[in-house]
C-alpha cells in the first residue's frame, strides 16, 4: 500500500463534502494535523488511505440507499440543508461512529443520487412549498 499524497487527501475530502474538522474527528486526530497533511508539511500516515477508502465506501452505500428510495418514489425529491446544524436528528445516515458527516456530505450524497434517478429534485426545506404541485404529490 502506498501513502496518499497531500493533494489527493484534500481532493478526496472535498469531493466527499467533508470539512477539515469532520475528517479530523473521523480520523481521531487534531484539525491542524489534517491541515499539515493536506499542505504537504507532514507525510500522511498509511492508515489514512485505508480509512478514506472506508469513508468512500460508506458514502457510496449512502448514495445507493438514497437511489433505491428515489426509484420507488412517484416524484423523487431529496431535501438538503444549508448548514450541518440544520440536519434533522432522524437523518441517521449522516452519522458515522458518532460523528456527523455534515450538510456538505449530505449534499454530495443527494447530488450523486439525483444523477442516477431522472427527474429528481434536490432542494432546501423552504423550497419544497415552491415546487410545482406535480412534484410534491
Amino acid at each position: 500500500m502506498t501513502r496518499i499524497p497531500a493533494g489527493e487527501l484534500r481532493a478526496t475530502r472535498e469531493w466527499l463534502g467533508l470539512s477539515t474538522p469532520t475528517l479530523a474527528r473521523l480520523l481521531e486526530v487534531r484539525t491542524d494535523t489534517v491541515r499539515r497533511w493536506e499542505s504537504g508539511r507532514e507525510r500522511v500516515p498509511l492508515r489514512v488511505r485505508v480509512e478514506l477508502d472506508a469513508l468512500e465506501q460508506t458514502t457510496a452505500a449512502a448514495v445507493d440507499e438514497v437511489v433505491a428510495t428515489l426509484r420507488n418514489a412517484r416524484h423523487p425529491v431529496v431535501i438538503v440543508y444549508r448548514d450541518t446544524e440544520d440536519l434533522p436528528a432522524w437523518l441517521d445516515i449522516a452519522w458515522l461512529d458518532g460523528v456527523c458527516l455534515g450538510a456538505a456530505w449530505w449534499r454530495h450524497v443527494a447530488a450523486s443520487a439525483s444523477r442516477e434517478v431522472a427527474g429528481t429534485v434536490v432542494c432546501y426545506p423552504d423550497e419544497v412549498g415552491k415546487l410545482p404541485d406535480d412534484t410534491r404529490a
